[in-house]
């Protein structure tokens, strides 16, 4: 009984304790209220705005002006009114030239709730044209006056009972219980314009034209104005040419069938046409407003020019000797014209005479000392004691009329041969092979009586030796240590069994002395035997270099065996400068067709080809490729290989070694791989070394073939 006694006393303490600590919160409820507090209603929103739609318009000022009437709007309470405007434009057949139709969309986004409606203008109200009813016209406009959930379709902001009522019902509790939707209206603008367009006339840099057919492509690109609209359309069966600026018109398709005119993003226009002559010419052009109103006929005018000089073919060095000048030294003239190794062409040349592609002659030559300053009219250089015993730089012009030119750069050794000028002990002069080809990095030797002296020739086949002395013994003797087959083919070998045989080549001293293989001063089937060991490997030149040299002043006899030539230049007493030349031949190599080695070939300044065309080194960013003739050597037919990048014009042309035109054909190809087929019926009896050339508007390359 104890225990449950104390329990009842322990339980009724704890309550007197819970009692004493609640007593502050019944005070705080007796004063503020209930605990928790109920939530009290938010304050209602007052929706009571204005919306005026514009009446229907007549412009000439294509909607764009302050004088098209807009909505109106007013916000009386609680309201935030946004506004969306599109239009779309529809042409017409009568006197409007076209009709605007301006939709304009207002929402309160006081009222949007993204639970009700996720696009305001998805389902909005759409506002009658007709309501309120002016005078049984629509499209006067009309005010929606909006007071909770509620709108009137008014004349003005007042309303009136006469106004059309219409309950907007709440369709989502999550906007407060007011309407959500849009009010949407069409207003219509008539549009009338009789303004026609304007063509804004660039002013354009000059087109090139192509040097091989003298005709230039044009890519004019030009904007029109409109005081209207910004959408224009270019009148493309209306475009002409004029050609030289006159008034008979051309059609661009007269010039080029492939012409386009494009109508860009930008509000521009661009017409591109091919094959335009020289000259300075207008393109015209039409362009058309949305209202049929057409601009006048613009001139844009336009020049195809020749800017690329003709590029001359200069001859690998010339030597002169002075002649006395009466004053007690020396002077010689050397002219422009001397240095030409074959005739050019250009499309502003001189004429009279016109090659195959219609291009004229150039005969307007001009020099100067290299790094001097051309001058048209200058077609001579003086020469006197100051350049004597020297290699004389020399530039070498080629002008159009057009006042384009271009140059290559030789050299003239001037001589002291009769000793009319004072001039230091020493011989310079130069090594190339038959056709003038300057021979590089030849090893020449000058030994005197106390000195030999060895050097090497430049670029260009020319050498000096400056350090020796007046009076002393000297000999000159070139050596090139070389003992590749390169240019040694099987028409070679028949050429020497041909020679052999007694038939008639007609062949110079340069290529008996090259058929003379073992060099026993005649040809006979003992060469040719000889040629053929050292092809298989079995036999090897003498002196362990295929290459022999002869002073280029030794005169052959006409008739009978080869004699010993000279291979080297006897000096028995230096006295002043003197010159020496030496000729280059590879024995086995009777057709020429070796010539130096393929990096020498490269820097050679000068390659006489063929009249009218000018050798252009190929350029690591041409856009073609020529590939070698296969089969090589061929003789009936073989197939040459070229890629092109770029559609256009292109010559192909086969020349001999004396620069005689064997075979052209010019025509217009489409880009990628390309080939010619030349048979037997194209070169006619044209056999030995041949070059074929590839030339188009971006460069030309050149190549070495053998027919045997």
């Amino acid at each position: 009984m104890k225990q449950i006694t104390h329990e009842k006393k322990s339980l009724g303490g704890l309550m007197l304790l819970t009692l004493f600590c609640l007593l502050p919160f019944f005070s705080f409820a007796q004063h503020w209220g209930p605990w928790p507090p109920k939530p009290q209603p938010k304050p209602r929103k007052t929706i009571s705005y204005d919306i005026c739609f514009p009446k229907d318009v007549i412009t000439n000022s294509c909607g764009k002006t302050p004088d098209i009437p807009s909505v109106f709007m007013d916000e009386n309470g609680d309201d935030r009114l946004a506004v969306n405007i599109s239009d779309k434009i529809y042409r017409t057949s009568s006197s409007d030239c076209y009709k605007i139709f301006r939709t304009y969309t207002v929402m309160n986004w006081t009222l949007y709730s993204k639970w009700c409606q996720l696009d305001p203008m998805s389902d909005p109200y759409i506002v009658d044209r007709e309501q309120p009813l002016y005078e049984h016209k629509s499209g006067e406009g009309v005010c929606v006056l909006v007071r909770e959930n509620k709108a009137y379709f008014s004349k003005d902001t007042k309303i009136s009972t006469d106004d059309y009522e219409v309950n907007l019902r709440p369709l989502c509790d999550s906007n407060g219980g007011f309407h959500f939707k849009a009010f949407m209206y069409t207003q219509v603008i008539k549009v009338q314009d009789n303004i026609a367009p304007v063509v804004n006339v660039p002013t354009l840099k000059h087109f090139s034209a192509n040097p091989i057919d003298c005709k230039g492509n044009i890519d004019i690109t030009f904007s029109a104005t409109d005081n209207c609209s910004d959408k224009l359309t270019l009148e493309t069966q209306q475009i002409m040419i004029a050609p030289n600026r006159g008034s008979a018109m051309r059609m661009p398709a007269e010039f080029d069938r492939t012409w386009s005119a494009t109508e860009n993003k930008n509000g521009t226009f661009t017409v591109k046409v091919k094959n335009l002559p020289i000259g300075k010419h207008d393109l015209v052009v039409v362009v058309r407003d949305l209202c049929g109103n057409l601009s006048k006929a613009t001139r844009i005018p336009f020049e195809v020019r020749d800017d690329k000089g003709p590029a001359p073919i200069c001859i690998n060095g010339l030597s002169t000797s002075l002649m006395s000048d009466g004053k007690g030294g020396g002077r010689m003239v050397v002219w422009a014209k001397d240095f030409i190794a074959s005739p050019i062409y250009d499309c502003n040349g001189q004429g009279p005479q016109t090659n195959a592609l219609g291009q004229k002659l150039i005969t307007r030559y001009s020099i100067n000392r290299k790094g001097g300053e051309p001058e048209i009219g200058l077609d001579s250089l003086v020469l006197t004691c100051a350049d004597a015993g020297k290699k004389v730089d020399v530039e070498i012009h080629a002008w159009d009329q057009a006042g384009n030119h271009d140059w290559c750069i030789t050299y003239v050794l001037a001589q002291n041969n009769a000793g009319h000028c004072l001039t230091p002990p020493g011989v310079l002069g130069s090594v190339t092979t038959p056709d003038g080809t300057g021979m590089k990095k030849v090893i020449m030797m000058a030994q005197s009586n106390n000195l030999i002296e060895v050097l090497e020739t430049d670029k260009t086949g020319f050498f000096e030796f400056k350090s020796l002395k007046k009076g002393d013994s000297v000999v000159v003797r070139p050596f090139y240590r070389d003992k590749n087959l390169d240019g040694i083919l099987l028409s070679d070998l028949n050429l020497i069994l041909d020679i052999s045989r007694g038939r008639e080549l007609q062949l110079n001293p340069y290529q008996l002395i090259a058929a003379d293989v073992n060099e026993d001063g005649k040809i006979s089937t003992d060469d040719y035997m000889k040629l053929r060991n050292i092809i298989l490997g079995r036999d090897s030149f003498a002196r362990g270099t295929a290459w022999r040299f002869v002073d280029a002043n030794f005169v052959f006899p006409k008739t009978g065996p080869l004699p010993k030539y000279p291979d080297s230049l006897a000096i028995a007493n230096l006295n002043g400068s003197i010159t020496a030349k030496f000729i280059a031949i590879k024995l086995g190599d009777i057709d020429g067709s070796a010539g130096p080695k393929s990096s020498q070939q490269a820097e050679a300044e000068s390659f006489a080809l063929a009249p009218g065309l000018v050798l252009e080194k190929p350029s690591t960013q041409s856009n073609f490729s020529l590939a070698q003739n296969q089969p090589n050597p061929f003789q009936d037919e073989t197939t040459i290989q070229f890629q092109l990048q770029q559609a256009g014009p292109v010559e192909f042309s086969v020349w001999d070694l004396q620069g005689k035109k064997i075979y052209q054909t010019t025509t217009n190809l489409a880009s990628g791989a390309q080939q010619i087929q030349l048979d037997g019926s194209m070169l006619g009896q044209a056999k030995g070394v041949l070059y074929y050339t590839l030339r188009t508007a971006q460069g030309a390359e050149t190549k070495r073939m053998l027919r045997f």
